[in-house]
């Protein structure tokens, strides 16, 4: 049934139902028309994670169109109707532009014009793995840098910290949450910076000090509530394992109930803020 340009579900045999990003590659359009340049990662967001079912993808020299040297990260939603029909108007698929676009504030600080990868996370946010150079960072829905972090690895070994890097390109990263399954029985704690030399990563300057173990959440496991004491008026967060805060409450001095009857089971981080001083412990939740 591929033989050919006739049967098949849709009546087009072996040809192409949809294509997008150049409509020159099928005689439409012309330079100005042309989105996609030599772009890598392209994969449907998956299901259940924001955005599901969109198209997402690394764009690696977008700035051809300009005549400047920058990439993009562009997110498409697809023109499908029920009967899997894809719309085509004006000599081209549609739609004409993309959904959303992640470009740096100064286009060319962002820039890969080879590998590279994108991944949707289940807070909303969007990992990136810009490959040359090997730096990859997480923004948000504003294109808003979350964090960031530069792989000190080269072909020859680990970078002292400070030595400038070059030859650490990375071809793509991806993110798996603690509860991931290939994890399970994994030790997860840190060993310290891979790089040698000075091991003073980073510096708090809004938080005086952080526990672990001066809280006590009981039960736990729990079901649909939980207490917990603070010593002072704290701010409570629950946090899921990928970041996403929950629950958000204002609590006063002594034992307090916390209701989570609308929280999906799972583990969870709890945070405790007052006064700068930040304690936390793990809520395990079953149903």
């Amino acid at each position: 049934e591929a033989a050919s340009s006739t049967g098949g579900t849709y009546g087009q045999g072996g040809d192409l139902l949809y294509r997008w990003g150049n409509p020159m590659a099928y005689d439409q359009g012309n330079p100005n028309t042309q989105k996609l340049f030599l772009q890598h990662s392209t994969h449907w967001i998956p299901k259940g994670l924001p955005g599901e079912g969109d198209i997402i993808v690394f764009n690696n020299q977008a700035g051809d169109v300009v005549n400047e040297n920058y990439s993009t990260v562009n997110t498409l939603q697809l023109p499908v109707d029920q009967n899997g029909f894809y719309t085509y108007t004006s000599g081209s698929f549609a739609p004409v532009d993309f959904d959303w676009t992640y470009k740096a504030a100064t286009p060319t600080d962002f820039f890969s014009n080879i590998i590279s990868g994108v991944q949707r996370l289940p807070n909303g946010n969007t990992l990136i793995c810009e490959g040359v150079g090997g730096r990859f960072f997480e923004v948000d829905d504003q294109n808003q840098t979350v964090w960031e972090y530069v792989n000190p690895v080269t072909g020859t070994g680990t970078l002292n910290q400070g030595e400038t890097v070059t030859g650490n390109n990375v071809f793509r990263c991806t993110r798996y949450a603690p509860d991931y399954l290939g994890l399970v029985g994994k030790d997860l704690s840190g060993n310290g910076p891979i790089e040698t030399g000075n091991t003073s990563l980073c510096t708090l300057t809004s938080v005086q000090s952080i526990s672990e173990s001066d809280i006590e959440l009981f039960p736990n496991p729990a079901s649909d509530e939980f207490w917990v004491n603070p010593v002072d008026k704290t701010q409570l967060e629950i946090i899921s394992l990928n970041g996403k805060t929950i629950q958000k409450l204002q609590l006063g001095n002594g034992l307090q109930k916390i209701d989570i009857k609308n929280i999906s089971a799972g583990v969870y981080l709890v945070k405790l803020t007052s006064n700068n001083v930040i304690s936390q412990a793990k809520l395990i939740v079953s149903k």
